[in-house]
């Protein structure tokens, strides 16, 4: 899919039927912070999921949230050096919808002048202005340090002023599970890896 040429997907494939979904960018951060939620059960989960889909539920719901979790990370879209995806599964969050949202919101409305809080546009869209937003920015600093290896620093004052600095922008521990690997592909895509 090219995002400047083509049209932004309205569907997701599930058991080789095509099934329209909500693309509105508040719905998919709502999604990402479900997934997170701690107080949901799987069946909860699936149940909000389902609600995604704007016509008709598919019948297998595994293969429906396996679809919504692909939607939802922007798998489709190109990426240029993110060849293996899977292969960050096992890292740590460095962005949280729910911790950084007001650093989002920051974001959108100094490089973009577009306010998010009444602003409507496709999830695919928002994905690709997130991507965009500089490095020097706050919002990309407090992701870049989180995934810096403090222990690789020599000197000592620097290390200590980096963990420190860590600390305070720290996100809540959390067992990584199965609903991770949305999260962790979207933090492949928006991370340098910060080593």
């Amino acid at each position: 899919m090219n995002i400047l040429t083509d049209h932004c997907p309205d569907e997701v494939t599930v058991d080789g039927r095509s099934y329209k979904i909500v693309t509105d960018w508040k719905d998919w951060v709502r999604f990402y912070c479900m997934l997170d939620d701690p107080d949901l059960r799987d069946r909860d989960r699936e149940y909000i999921a389902m609600q995604y889909f704007t016509e008709s539920e598919p019948t297998d719901s595994d293969e429906a949230m396996k679809a919504l979790i692909k939607f939802a990370s922007g798998e489709d879209m190109p990426q240029a050096g993110k060849s293996n995806k899977q292969a960050v599964t096992k890292k740590a969050a460095c962005f949280s919808w729910l911790y950084d949202g007001a650093f989002v919101l920051s974001a959108f409305r100094q490089y973009y002048g577009i306010d998010l809080r009444t602003e409507k546009m496709h999830w695919y869209i928002f994905l690709s202005l997130f991507q965009g937003i500089p490095d020097d920015s706050p919002l990309k600093k407090r992701m870049q340090l989180r995934t810096t290896n403090g222990s690789s620093i020599k000197d000592r004052e620097h290390r200590q002023n980096i963990i420190k600095a860590q600390n305070a922008v720290a996100l809540p521990q959390k067992e990584l599970g199965e609903k991770d690997i949305c999260e962790n592909i979207f933090d492949a895509f928006f991370s340098d890896g910060g080593d």
